[in-house]
């Protein structure tokens, strides 16, 4: 505890440097958007679908603001919701931004798992977050689902959302502290894994004739290199979706694991699931000696559901890149943090269940639900035991850098964008310790209780 709050301490000191020697962790091209600021209001530019908006006080109309430019009065008030992934951001902000998410698209509706809303069918809102490109009048496009983004450059668009609110400079805050985890776990497991295991995330779509894909998105991609995991996935030249199961089950060679995402109906398991991927128990055909198979080493991600049986991952992916990390690497080396049990992943061959939210999950409250989750130190490297299974196959993977991270977008950096965040680390070391210290001094003698939740080990 004491460590988690030097993190936050340092990141609060950080903050408070001169804006030259900040890191921004949300006006660079690559997250998707970037913002302008006047004097007076901001310009909020969605580079993804390309629309832009103005945000403006309450009460006055500037008639300064040239081109097809919305104005939108900040803080929102009222607003409606369709698209799921959203609301994972907003729990993250103020009960204000959660408060004024008052109705949503029937799906929406629907599927939503968090507590943390209190959406109604009859209720009206003044604008709408939707994703794509819409361009009706008072919809907000919000593209953090777009599959070119890293898991870091997702996370960023919780700084895009908390503009609409006036919450940016929190937003940035509890973002820094998402990605000080995410890159501290990527590094930690990186510079100890020798042998990686090789993982495919897998999706059977249930159409006819049946469609089987395995996914090569820059997300997957990302995410599964910076957990010290090996990407099974076709090459750049080749198709990533097969008609032909034969095909795909030759595509799967070398795995030692699966991620699978394929929709299945309730009380469908893994009898079923095999089934559907055409993969008959005693064919004698070759994926019997895969890993995955023969170990039974197939995971999904659907592990935390609502009450009603929807999951929470496709709604708290986007925001909780940390999560979806530590679930990665759980499923390959349960000892890297003992205390730790996966969020969303779980070992569905082996007839694990899924976990339902528990009465005390955290709302509104980044710092309760960034550091209740997460313990990861760089001053004690990760080793993994001499009695764990090494990888069962020689694979072959993609040329498109699936062995590389790109997560922290640390290379895209020009040399004196470098040159100018170490100056500004440097200068702050020894007020960054002494701040660490003061903090340490002055916190409450009894630690607070906090509510969080934990699921079952894999």
């Amino acid at each position: 505890m004491f460590k988690a709050s030097i993190a936050w301490a340092l990141l609060a000191l950080l903050w408070a440097l001169p804006a030259q020697s900040q890191t921004n962790p949300g006006n660079d091209t690559a997250n998707g958007w970037i913002v302008e600021s006047y004097a007076g209001y901001n310009i909020l530019h969605n580079l993804i679908a390309q629309t832009s908006y103005a945000l403006v006080p309450q009460g006055p109309v500037f008639t300064n603001i040239t081109g097809n430019v919305p104005q939108i009065q900040v803080p929102i008030t009222s607003a409606a919701i369709d698209t799921l992934d959203i609301l994972g951001f907003a729990e993250l902000l103020s009960s204000n931004v959660t408060s004024s998410f008052t109705t949503g698209s029937s799906n929406i509706l629907l599927a939503n798992t968090s507590p943390c809303f209190t959406m109604s069918n009859n209720a009206t809102a003044t604008y709408t977050f939707a994703n794509g490109t819409s361009t009706a009048n008072n919809t907000i496009v919000f593209s953090a689902n777009d599959p070119s983004l890293t898991p870091i450059q997702k996370a960023s668009w919780l700084i895009y959302l908390a503009y609409f609110y006036n919450e940016e400079r929190a937003a940035q805050l509890t973002v820094l502290n998402i990605m000080s985890q995410y890159n501290c776990i990527k590094t930690r497991v990186n510079s100890g894994v020798k042998e990686k295991y090789a993982i495919a995330w897998t999706q059977a779509d249930m159409t006819t004739p049946q469609v089987y894909e395995i996914r090569v998105d820059t997300y997957a991609k990302t995410l599964i290199a910076d957990a010290a995991a090996k990407m099974i996935a076709p090459n750049s030249a080749q198709d990533s979706t097969y008609s032909n199961v034969g095909n795909f089950h030759l595509a799967l060679k070398g795995a030692d694991m699966l991620l699978d995402t394929s929709p299945l109906s309730e009380g469908e398991l893994w009898p079923q699931w095999l089934s559907i991927m055409n993969m008959v128990p005693g064919a004698s055909l070759f994926y019997e000696s895969e890993g995955y198979y023969k170990n039974r080493k197939v995971y999904r991600a659907d592990g935390l559901v609502s009450k009603t049986g929807y999951s929470n991952f496709p709604e708290r992916y986007a925001a909780r890149p940390d999560l979806a990390l530590m679930d990665m690497i759980a499923i390959q080396y349960p000892t890297f943090q003992n205390t730790y049990n996966t969020t969303w992943l779980y070992n569905f061959a082996l007839g694990s269940s899924p976990q339902s939210f528990p009465a005390n999950y955290v709302c509104n409250n980044a710092y309760v639900m960034l550091t209740n989750q997460i313990s990861c130190y760089l001053d004690e490297p990760f080793t993994p035991p001499a009695t764990q299974a090494a990888p069962t196959n020689e694979t072959e993977t993609d040329d498109g850098g699936s062995n590389s991270s790109s997560g922290d977008q640390s290379s895209s950096l020009s040399s004196g964008s470098k040159a100018g965040i170490a100056i500004g680390v440097i200068a702050g070391v020894a007020a960054l310790g002494g701040a660490a210290f003061w903090f340490y001094r002055r916190r409450p003698t009894a630690e607070p209780s906090h509510n969080f939740y934990k699921m079952d080990e894999i």
